[in-house]
């Protein structure tokens, strides 16, 4: 059973790439066994009966793995698009969620980008208590400042900034 030596070697093979590198490694495997190990002239002709036997099964057995293989890959494959379908679909759901919630409460809502300094989303209670558009707000995000009433200013702006790198 010299065969044997390779299957390893077609087990890996089979394993990391499926079934065309499995049943590649299976018949140069064999093919290296009956040359170097099997016959003692280094040849590839086999003269016994158990030796060829021997090759068949190792043949057998290593297209039983690479196809094995093969069908495990599809598999992970088929989970992981299933799996990446179901976290798109939880995912527009919850944007959806938020999308309906920050248009409709009658507070103003606001998301920025911390690390940019950049205001990503306002809603539309801004407008109705503002008295000024949003898109206002967006190209000039400091000007909200200037709703607020001057003697509160310093307070309001002291604040954000030390909310803006994490400070409590």
């Amino acid at each position: 059973l010299p065969h044997m030596t390779f299957l390893p070697a077609v087990a890996l093979a089979a394993y990391y790439g499926g079934l065309r590198p499995g049943l590649l490694a299976t018949v140069l495997s064999a093919l290296a066994a009956v040359y170097f190990l099997l016959t003692p002239e280094t040849s590839l002709h086999i003269s016994e009966a158990r030796v060829a036997v021997g090759f068949c099964l190792f043949v057998l057995t290593g297209a039983i793995l690479s196809g094995v293989s093969e069908s495990l890959h599809r598999a992970r494959d088929r989970i992981l698009i299933d799996e990446r379908k179901r976290a798109e679909q939880v995912l527009r759901e919850s944007e959806e969620r938020f999308r309906h919630l920050a248009e409709n409460i009658h507070e103003i809502f606001w998301t920025i980008d911390a690390r940019k300094d950049h205001l990503t989303y306002v809603s539309p209670a801004f407008e109705e208590v503002s008295g000024r558009s949003r898109q206002s707000l967006y190209e000039h995000p400091h000007s909200f400042q200037e709703s607020i009433h001057p003697d509160d200013r310093e307070a309001v702006v002291s604040h954000e900034r030390r909310a803006r790198p994490g400070i409590p």
